[in-house]
C-alpha cells in the first residue's frame, strides 16, 4: 500500500502519462483525477486500472521502467523463485542440515550476509515441536512442573 500512497501523492502525473502512453489512462487524465482527494475517494477505480494495466507487462518490465521513472519499487520474489535463485545457489546460500531424528538431511537458507574472516554458519537443526518446552515454560517463565504436567495431559503443549 505505500508505493499506493506514494504514487497518489506524488508520482501520479507521470503514472497517469505511463498508463496513457498505452491507452489505459483515459478517464485518469480527467481535470478530477488531479486533486488527491478525489483519489484517495476513488482508490478502488485505481487499483482495478493498475490490475488490468500490470497484467499486460512483465515483472521485469514493471521494474525497469518504474526505476527510470524513480518509482520506489521492486519486484518481490515468490518462494518457488526464490529456491530456484541462480545468485542464491551460486553463493551457497541454502545448506543442508542433519536432522538425525528424522534421519534425513533438510534444506535451510543460510546466513543472509558473508564475511570473509568471520563466516557464519548453521550450527544445528531447528528445534523439534516441543523440544525446548521444559527449559522456556519451567525454567525461563518459571510454570511449576505440576502446570506443565497439565499443560502436556491436555495437549495444549
Amino acid at each position: 500500500m505505500a508505493i499506493l500512497h506514494y504514487l497518489l501523492l506524488f508520482g501520479w502525473d507521470t503514472l497517469v502519462e505511463w498508463l496513457d502512453s498505452e491507452d489505459m489512462a483515459s478517464d485518469l487524465k480527467e481535470e478530477r483525477w488531479q486533486e488527491e482527494a478525489y483519489r484517495v475517494q476513488h482508490l478502488d477505480h485505481i487499483i482495478e486500472t493498475l490490475k488490468h494495466w500490470t497484467k499486460t507487462h512483465t515483472t521485469t518490465e514493471l521494474f525497469e521502467l518504474g526505476q527510470l521513472m524513480h518509482f520506489p519499487w521492486a519486484p518481490v520474489a515468490s518462494s518457488k523463485e526464490i529456491v530456484g535463485s541462480p545468485q542464491l545457489k551460486a553463493r551457497g546460500f541454502f545448506v543442508s542440515v542433519a536432522h538425525p531424528e528424522a534421519n534425513a538431511s533438510f534444506t535451510y537458507p543460510g546466513a543472509s550476509y558473508r564475511f570473509s574472516r568471520s563466516p557464519c554458519n548453521i550450527q544445528r537443526r531447528a528445534p523439534l515441536i516441543g523440544e525446548h518446552n521444559i527449559q522456556v515454560y519451567h525454567q525461563e517463565l518459571g510454570f511449576p512442573q505440576e502446570k506443565l504436567d497439565e499443560l502436556s495431559s491436555r495437549n495444549i503443549i
